[in-house]
């Protein structure tokens, strides 16, 4: 039960969306640009919505293994040795718990608690030891780690939902 690819290429497009509604002047775009960016025209030049993208495909690849528990259990027979073996009791094994228990905790809203356990472990300690080797505001903070949590949010329980 893996996440299709197709699923991961639409995710990535979540920070750019969020990104474009979350700074826009009109929400929180003047308080952002007046602590933290330096040049709001950076969003709109093409290499940069590129680079965003592509980076949030990486960021949804990630929060695969994060929501999806079946992660783990590939990750204990994928290293063994006769993981490859058909006939192998271990490919057996790892058969049967996935035809058996591969479905498991598969919703959107699983993937939203996990987005929000992923945001506040860690995107904000990372977000507030930036701000404070920065010199950073509160108020900062509080906008970027709330973006960052609805992207997680979005991301985590999109990459859950959807299966092979």
């Amino acid at each position: 039960m893996t996440t299709p690819l197709w699923t991961l290429l639409a995710a990535g497009l979540i920070p750019m969306l969020i990104a474009s509604i979350w700074y826009h002047p009109s929400l929180f775009g003047n308080a952002s640009l007046n602590s933290s960016f330096k040049n709001k025209s950076i969003f709109y030049k093409g290499f940069s919505l590129v680079l965003f993208w592509i980076l949030g495909v990486f960021l949804a690849f990630g929060l695969t293994a994060l929501t999806n528990h079946i992660v783990g259990v590939m990750q204990l027979f994928l290293t063994h040795p006769d993981f490859t073996n058909q006939d192998s009791e271990v490919y057996a094994t790892y058969n049967h718990l996935l035809t058996q228990y591969g479905d498991r905790h598969r919703s959107f809203a699983h993937g939203v608690v996990h987005g929000i356990i992923n945001s506040v472990l860690i995107v904000a300690p990372i977000l507030g030891i930036h701000s404070i080797l920065k010199s950073g505001n509160f108020k900062s903070f509080l906008v970027s780690f709330f973006y960052w949590l609805i992207v997680f949010i979005l991301v985590g329980g999109l990459v859950c939902h959807f299966q092979v």
